[in-house]
């Protein structure tokens, strides 16, 4: 065996290291997340609600969401399970943080120029996992890639 697929061999195995790493961070926060909606549903009255904590509550469970879909990114190691963090991290700006008229219009031409690049420019051959096997192959009903 070659030196150099030695070390594609272990960057391998270092990826997956790090995707339980993140999966156990992702746990830890769902229970934080779980901890915090309840002591603010129960220790919080009704009528002192305000619109602050919701946002941090988004920013929350959009930086959980963010983290499961760079864990699927680190899986799959595909251009489309790129494209869906980059997706759910510029919507998650333009959501929980409070920006400008400008930030905003600048997200949303961010979004539809990644909408367009995987209609168009898309390519799913480049995206054939390590087994031979992609993603339409996966998908179909026979398993057959038709």
């Amino acid at each position: 065996m070659r030196f150099s697929s030695k070390i594609v061999k272990f960057i391998h195995y270092f990826e997956y290291v790090v995707a339980v790493m993140l999966v156990i961070a992702l746990l830890v926060s769902l229970i934080r997340l779980g901890i915090m909606l309840y002591d603010s549903i129960i220790g919080t009255p009704w009528d002192s609600w305000d619109s602050s904590w919701l946002s941090s509550f988004l920013g929350f469970i959009f930086s959980v969401v963010i983290g499961l879909e760079f864990l699927k990114m680190l899986v799959r190691q595909t251009s489309g399970s790129v494209m869906e963090v980059l997706l759910f991290a510029i919507a998650r700006q333009m959501i929980v943080e409070h920006t400008s008229p400008l930030e905003n219009l600048l997200c949303v031409v961010s979004i539809t120029i990644l909408f367009i690049a995987r209609k168009y420019f898309y390519v799913s051959k480049f995206d054939v996992r390590y087994n031979g096997q992609d993603d339409s192959e996966k998908n179909s009903p026979a398993g057959d890639g038709a």
